[in-house]
């Protein structure tokens, strides 16, 4: 879809590229105190400015977000995709050859700058793809939003002040890590322990300054060493160290191998490697309980009982980066990644053994956050991944964070290539320029698939029908549903929901596909069926009460009256209204019932498959059972179809045992007002 135009596009426009990207480079935009207006410091504030100077430059509308957040759009229909990126960067640090950090140099292909991969250069690749799709008139039914940020290095921040603000896209993705797509990022465990003891041998311990790194020394100043038994510790253990004397006996120094705390395998950590040394070399009670709690070489938690695993995010990893010890206080901090499977009930047991061991501890827990794969969301952006770079796509688990943790249906999508190691956070930081040109094609065909006008799975012979099947960006594929449908000569439409937003925005949408579909020529005569799954189940009841036009409907594991399953399904919260306590709960409850499927049951006239799982705790089976039971009151005549199954929860379609009944259930009831055959009653 217009891969040619945009491939040429974006070669045309890659000196103009290089100039924008140069520009934001010479910013200086690292974290600092706050100052005039500005949150993170002046030049992140610069940069942001800039950013949005560019976009609009090239005709793109902007905001500025009190130096937050920047927002740059193409004004077209409701928002139901982000594009999350940052300006901000580290500190440049030492070792620069090729360029000084904040020149932009161009050599070999590659980029050199800080910045250039992390993240100011896939940054600007969204923006231009947003640019290019503009310029080249390419039609989008919903909108698309560009968020650039400017606090992400230091905890994000910015993005609490924008979703303040506003509510999360149906979709986000960022361009802060690899490709092809990262749908799971580990949780994050940061203990701090702390302690007091006092040892004649041992005068002083330090090693590590930030606790999501390993550094690549640790030291101690001791007095009386055994200087035999430390060489032979050292071999044994294959601890490289050195050893010179001070004016308070001696300082032994160990030298290990720096790296991020979230892959710790391939680093060597120098902190623990001390702690061997000092625990078989002296007979310090607290480093001995100290080297239990953190064995050196061992990276999964093993001193502190978290044996977690699973096969989405693999194993829980831990190291510990931070130790400070003078004289006669203690503190010491650790940075661990947790699986999809981790909570802070599995996590107990680190507090129990260090408290076992006699230390006090605090620590910070951020869940893990995990997105499901196979859905029309994540094989979109595989889809044109594969596309435009010719490699398999796949979803990956890591154990670095970005700004798509703990946004409902966030992932990180590029910018690089696995096994490019482009010294992010490092000297001589670069990217590659065909990858970010090819990135920009990336992500604008992702754009137009996700915001453009729905595609038509068209059948291969003759077309009896079409059904606009409705669902949110998370709901897993039903490509393979979608192929028997076609089979029998039903045309398919999926249709994106966004079930943060509004009502009243999710039917204009599909609203807008059906006049689509009436101009044309070969779908517009033929009948219509409306399906909704989850949330979509929702819209579509909405849909078949307020029009009398579809020739059937179907709601699967629907909600269809929100006020009954307030409180006791997932997906109902407390309104910030009633939090805030400017709407009464009676008000609220009031307004979840008009707004229910059940309450404009009388308008529905359509003919009405209802399925739901026994064991569905999304929306419970109550809800097709409130909806079917009032139609068939209110309407004896009404022709209305309700299947409940037994061993089924949310996901029908999933579930081996009830798949084949799901699927013959939809094909039986579509054909038969589709294409008018007879339903089958038994």
């Amino acid at each position: 879809m217009y891969e040619k135009e945009l491939a040429a596009y974006f070669e045309a426009h890659k000196d103009e590229f290089l100039e924008d990207l140069a520009t934001l480079v010479a910013i200086p935009s690292v974290k600092a105190e706050p100052s005039d207006g500005c949150p993170y410091g002046r030049h992140t504030a610069e940069a942001l400015s800039q950013s949005l100077s560019i976009a609009e430059k090239y005709n793109l509308y902007t905001e500025n977000w009190e130096n937050y957040v920047g927002i740059v759009q193409i004004e077209s229909g409701r928002r139901i995709l982000d594009i999350l990126a940052h300006l901000d960067v580290v500190a440049p640090g030492e070792g620069w050859e090729v360029t000084e950090p904040y020149t932009m140099k161009v050599s070999d292909g590659k980029i050199y700058g800080r910045g250039t991969a992390d993240d100011k250069g896939p940054a600007l690749a969204a923006l231009y793809a947003l640019r290019a799709i503009k310029d080249l008139q390419i039609p989008l039914r919903n909108g698309v939003r560009l968020v650039l940020g400017t606090d992400e290095e230091s905890g994000s921040s910015d993005l609490l002040h924008y979703f303040s603000k506003t509510r999360p896209a149906a979709m986000s993705f960022s361009p802060d890590a690899v490709y092809p797509v990262i749908n799971v990022e580990k949780g994050r465990l940061n203990g701090k322990i702390t302690g007091h003891f006092v040892h004649q041998q041992i005068l002083e311990v330090h090693g590590g300054h930030t606790t999501n790194i390993i550094p690549d020394s640790a030291w101690a100043v001791l007095q009386n060493i055994d200087e035999a038994k430390l060489v032979q510790t050292a071999s044994s253990n294959q601890i490289t160290y050195s050893l010179t004397p001070t004016d308070k006996g001696c300082k032994l120094t160990v030298h290990g191998v720096s790296g991020h705390a979230a892959s710790p395998e391939a680093s060597v950590n120098p902190i623990t490697a001390l702690l061997q040394l000092l625990s078989e070399c002296t007979d310090c009670k607290e480093i001995k309980k100290l080297c239990t709690l953190f064995p050196h070489g061992a990276h999964h938690g093993q001193g502190l009982n978290l044996n977690l695993a699973d096969e989405v995010s693999g194993e829980l990893t831990l190291s510990l980066t931070v130790l400070d010890y003078n004289g006669h206080a203690l503190s010491a901090s650790f940075d661990s990644r947790v699986p999809v499977c981790g909570s802070r009930e599995k996590l107990q047991a680190a507090s129990e053994a260090i408290s076992a061991a006699g230390f006090s501890y605090e620590e910070d827990f951020v869940a893990p956050h995990a997105v499901p794969d196979n859905t029309p969301f994540i094989n979109t952006l595989l889809d044109c991944y594969e596309n435009c770079s010719g490699r398999r796509g796949q979803c990956l688990a890591i154990g670095g964070g970005t700004y798509a943790h703990g946004i409902e249906n966030a992932v990180a999508f590029g910018c690089a290539f696995g096994g490019v190691d482009n010294h992010m956070h490092g000297a001589d930081e670069f990217a590659e320029i065909s990858t970010l040109l090819m990135s920009c094609n990336i992500f604008a065909q992702a754009t137009i698939r996700l915001c453009g006008k729905p595609t038509i799975i068209l059948p291969k012979d003759k077309v009896y029908g079409t059904v606009l099947w409705l669902q949110q960006a998370d709901t897993k594929d039903a490509t393979p549903l979608f192929q028997q449908l076609s089979d029998a000569g039903i045309a398919i439409i999926p249709v994106i929901l966004d079930k943060n937003g509004e009502t009243a925005e999710n039917l204009e949408a599909v609203e807008n596909v059906l006049t689509d579909l009436l101009a044309d020529d070969t779908l517009s005569a033929l009948p219509v069926a409306v399906s909704g799954i989850g949330y979509g189940g929702f819209i579509a009841g909405h849909l078949l009460a307020r029009k009398n036009y579809f020739a059937a409907g179907t709601i699967i594991s629907g909600l269809t009256n929100p006020a009954t399953a307030y409180g006791t399904c997932k997906g109902i919260a407390l309104s910030q209204k009633v939090l805030s306590g400017n709407f009464s709960m009676m008000d609220y409850l009031g307004d979840l019932t008009k707004d229910s499927v059940v309450y404009h049951c009388d308008d529905i006239h359509t003919p009405l498959l209802l399925l739901h799982g026994f064991r569905d705790e999304t929306y419970g089976f109550e809800q097709a059972e409130q909806l079917f039971t009032s139609i068939k009151e209110r309407q004896p005549q009404s022709k209305i179809r309700m299947v409940v199954f037994p061993t089924g929860d949310d996901k029908l379609a999933e579930d081996p045992n009830c798949k084949e009944k799901y699927c013959e259930e939809l094909i039986s009831w579509f054909t038969k007002y589709l294409k008018g055959e007879t339903h089958d009653k038994a």
